[in-house]
C-alpha cells in the first residue's frame, strides 16, 4: 500500500513534458572484393538507404528531478519499420536510473575510438569480430552515479537483467515464455570510467551472463581501454576478453568460419585495438584503426590428451575520411578483412562511399 500511494505522490506531480524528433538519412554505396582463391565474398557492389528517427520526451518533477523518454523508428525486413531502443530515465541529485529495451550497453569495447565515420568492425560488413555480449542484449534496469560526485572525473555504472527477453511487452505482463523460450539468467554488468587528466579518459567494464543452461562455460566478457586526445590528434588502445557461454566444447578447424552457433564450442576470445584520429580542420577527419581479434579454436581429442591449438587471429584494418558541413556528413571508408569470420586464409575488403543527413 505505501508503495502504491508514494507511486502516485509521484507520478500526480510531474510536470507537463516536451517531445523532440530527429533523425538521420543515410545512402550508401558499397563494394566488397576478396584477395582469397577460395572462401572469398561474392556480396560485389550494392546500392542502400537508411533511416533512423527518435523520439525523445523530457520533463520534470516538483521535487527538482527530471525524466527522459526515448524510442527508435528503424527500417526492418519487408519495408515494416520497427520501434526499439527505448529507455526511461529518472535524473537524481545521486545519478539516473534508467529502465532500459535494446538500450544502455556498459560495455567500453569502442571507447577507446577516434575513428572519423565508424570503427572498422561497426562499419559495413565488420568482419564477423566478437567482443562478447553488452547489456543492451537484454532488458535491464541501471544506475549511474552523478557527473561530477566522484573524484578525477570517475564516474561508476551498474546494470542488471533477470532474463533473456529483449523486446517490448506491453505492461510488462506477457507471457515471456512466449518470447523464445526466455529463461533466469541473472545479467550483471559494470563500467568505471575516469578522466585524470585534461586530454585523458579511461576506463573499464566486465558483463557476466549466470545462464544454469551454460554447464561447461559460462558468458563472461570484459576489457579496458585508455585515449588520449592533444589538439587535432588523438590516440586510443583496447583489451577486450570474452568467454563464450557454452554447454560442451567441440573441435572447431582452423579454416572454419564462426557462426553464432560455432563460436560457442571456442575457448575464448582476445582482442586488441588501436585508433588514431587527425582532424584536419572543422569540417575534414582523418583515421586509421587496426583490431586484431584470437579465437582459440581447438580440436578436441580423447580424455586426459593433450587438445590440438587451431587458434586464428582475426585482423581488421581501417581507413577513413569524413567531411561534415551543416547536417550532412560525405564519407568514404575502406576496410580489410584478414582471416574473415576467423576462417585461416579468407581475406577479403570493403569500401564504402557514404552520404548521411541529420535533422
Amino acid at each position: 500500500m505505501f508503495v502504491l500511494i508514494s507511486s502516485f505522490a509521484i507520478i500526480s506531480s510531474v510536470n507537463a513534458g516536451e517531445l523532440s524528433v530527429t533523425g538521420s538519412a543515410k545512402a550508401s554505396y558499397n563494394i566488397s572484393s576478396t584477395d582469397s582463391d577460395t572462401g572469398g565474398n561474392d556480396r560485389g557492389k550494392a546500392i542502400g538507404l537508411s533511416n533512423e528517427i527518435t523520439f525523445v520526451g523530457t520533463g520534470e518533477l516538483d521535487n527538482g528531478m527530471s525524466w527522459k523518454w526515448q524510442t527508435e523508428m528503424d527500417p526492418a525486413a519487408g519495408g515494416a519499420t520497427t520501434s526499439d531502443d527505448t529507455q526511461l530515465v529518472l535524473t537524481t541529485d545521486f545519478g539516473t536510473i534508467g529502465i532500459m529495451t535494446s538500450e544502455g550497453n556498459l560495455s567500453t569495447k569502442y571507447k577507446h575510438a577516434g575513428s572519423a565515420y565508424g570503427i572498422g568492425s561497426d562499419n559495413g560488413y565488420g568482419g564477423g569480430i566478437t567482443y562478447g555480449n553488452g547489456l543492451n542484449g537484454y532488458n535491464n534496469i541501471q544506475f549511474k552515479t552523478a557527473a561530477d560526485a566522484l573524484p578525477l572525473g570517475m564516474s561508476v555504472a551498474v546494470g542488471y537483467a533477470p532474463g533473456q527477453q529483449a523486446s517490448q511487452m506491453a505492461h510488462g505482463m506477457a507471457n515471456p515464455g512466449a518470447n523464445g523460450g526466455v529463461k533466469n539468467n541473472n545479467v550483471v554488468s559494470y563500467q568505471v570510467m575516469a578522466a585524470p587528466m585534461d586530454g585523458l579518459s579511461i576506463g573499464a567494464s566486465y558483463l557476466k551472463d549466470d545462464d544454469d543452461a551454460d554447464t561447461k562455460q559460462e558468458d563472461e566478457s570484459g576489457g579496458y581501454f585508455a585515449k588520449y586526445s592533444m589538439g587535432a590528434f588523438s590516440v586510443g588502445y583496447n583489451k577486450n576478453y570474452y568467454a563464450p557461454g557454452s554447454t560442451a566444447f567441440t573441435t572447431v578447424a582452423s579454416g572454419t568460419a564462426l557462426s553464432s552457433t560455432t563460436l560457442k564450442a571456442v575457448e575464448f576470445f582476445e582482442n586488441d585495438a588501436l585508433s588514431i584520429g587527425f582532424a584536419v580542420n572543422d569540417n575534414l577527419s582523418l583515421s586509421y584503426d587496426i583490431e586484431k581479434s584470437e579465437a582459440n579454436k581447438r580440436t578436441i581429442t580423447k580424455a586426459n590428451a593433450a587438445h590440438t591449438d587451431n587458434a586464428v587471429e582475426l585482423e581488421i584494418t581501417s581507413i577513413q575520411a569524413a567531411y561534415t558541413i551543416g547536417g550532412a556528413t560525405l564519407a568514404i571508408t575502406h576496410e580489410e578483412y584478414e582471416n574473415d569470420a576467423y576462417a585461416l586464409g579468407k581475406d577479403n575488403k570493403e569500401t564504402i562511399f557514404t552520404m548521411a543527413m541529420a535533422f
